[in-house]
């Protein structure tokens, strides 16, 4: 565990983990490490640290297993607009900080793994991707395109299956809007 995300107003509360090796060994396990099919939310090492300072941070956590609801059982509630303007702000606590995200976008996302596929750490990738999102009709959920972020931005993405199609990913998209350090006790 090295983080904990909270979204108000929600029943999701969790331990972030990340295993060092196994990049999928919390899609299969609790936060105290015991295998369970409802698995955790998690970052992949390979792809981000636990700083929540890379252009993209990942989470990755499961919707529902056999009709179960497990730690992202929410985030499909993103594509309605009143669910969307209620659930706006994202929480995360590290023992150095605590970081507010406002979320900007929820939509059905196709399954490539965003962080091999894109280099977000490149401006005109970045750039491309989010003005490709603003362009793509018919999209199931919400994008606000006046909110969409600019490289140089650090960006939360939540990432889950899609509820009708599990072939698909469920992305809610939150942009950093503050960082409160922690303030470390005098001795």
């Amino acid at each position: 565990i090295y983080a904990w995300l909270e979204i108000p107003g929600t029943t999701i509360d969790q331990p972030v983990l990340q295993h060092p090796t196994d990049q999928l060994y919390y899609h299969y396990h609790d936060y105290s490490g015991a295998s369970s099919i409802f698995g955790a939310v998690y970052s992949q090492s390979d792809y981000n640290d636990t700083s929540f300072d890379a252009p993209m941070t990942v989470l990755y956590g499961h919707d529902t297993v056999f009709y179960n609801p497990c730690a992202f059982a929410e985030l499909n509630n993103y594509a309605d607009a009143l669910y969307f303007d209620e659930h706006r702000t994202m929480l995360v606590y590290t023992p150095e900080a605590v970081y507010t995200y406002r979320v900007f976008a929820a939509y059905v996302h196709n399954n490539e793994h965003l962080l091999a596929c894109h280099d977000f750490a490149d401006p005109a990738v970045f750039t491309q991707f989010f003005d490709e999102l603003a362009q793509t009709p018919g999209l199931y959920g919400c994008v606000l395109e006046d909110e969409l972020p600019e490289p140089g931005d650090l960006v939360l993405t939540l990432s889950t299956c899609f509820r009708t199609n599990r072939n698909q990913r469920f992305l809610v998209q939150a942009v950093l809007e503050e960082t409160a350090y922690v303030e470390e006790e005098a001795e």
